[in-house]
């Protein structure tokens, strides 16, 4: 059945307000910030339970876990189309994030980027700063799964948990990968406006099931009364 982008969005605008709130603060906070570097000051040592605590939220924005949680929905619990729906926004969010990298890096040439999600690199002199100024791209993956997963589930009390599990991890990168706060606005706003896409690409007008939908109507529409459609053999 075809869902409507927009009643969804209206339906769900605590989720959207709140996002939007976050990021302007955010820029708002980069804009008076005399760091040059305009990072958060997110450093030192939590307590071992914490640190375990942020490694395993950090986990939530990794591909593993996003391919994962699409493969379970569409096998195990037979939600094909939500399982689509998340399958394509890891994809869609994957590919902006390498390019993004990517640019970054033109000199280095085209290569894809990994990063280790289980490590504090703030630790290490050596490695430091080995994303810093870079997008993020747990936490692009992690908004646009809490996006998806917020428009597809009919319970809209799952908006504030889903947009604070993303924050969360977005701080858990900060933290244990030494990004800079833009890195995670950035990569925030990427990952929400993939979620949305492939929302539209799973249930909206752009729909695959839709189109085809609409051309097998066309075709029989046109059809004269009395003949029956005669499958096209292509050889």
């Amino acid at each position: 059945m075809k869902k409507d982008i927009v009643s969804r969005i209206k339906n769900r605008k605590p989720f959207f307000i709140s996002f939007l709130a976050l990021l302007i603060a955010g820029f708002i906070y980069l804009g008076f910030s005399t760091d040059a570097s305009l990072a958060f000051p997110v450093s030192g040592h939590f307590p071992f339970l914490v640190n375990v605590f942020l490694i395993n939220v950090t986990f939530m924005g990794d591909t593993v876990f996003a391919v994962c949680l699409a493969l379970i929905m569409f096998f195990f619990y037979k939600r094909k189309r939500e399982g689509l729906a998340v399958f394509i926004s890891f994809a869609l969010t994957e590919t902006a994030v390498q390019f993004h990298k990517n640019l970054g890096a033109s000199s280095a040439g085209c290569r894809l980027f990994f990063e280790d999600g289980q490590t504090r690199f703030f630790n290490n002199p050596d490695l430091a700063g080995l994303y810093a100024g870079s997008i993020s791209g747990h936490t692009a993956i992690a908004f646009a799964l809490a996006t998806v997963m917020m428009l597809i589930l009919k319970n809209t009390r799952w908006q504030f948990p889903l947009l604070a599990g993303a924050v969360l991890l977005g701080i858990s990168r900060m933290y244990l990968a030494g990004h800079w706060l833009s890195d995670i606005l950035i990569a925030a706003g990427t990952g929400t406006i993939s979620g949305l896409l492939a929302y539209c690409l799973s249930y909206g007008s752009l729909a695959i099931t839709n189109r085809r939908k609409y051309f097998i109507r066309l075709l029989y529409r046109n059809a004269k009364p009395g003949h029956a459609v005669q499958p096209v053999h292509v050889q």
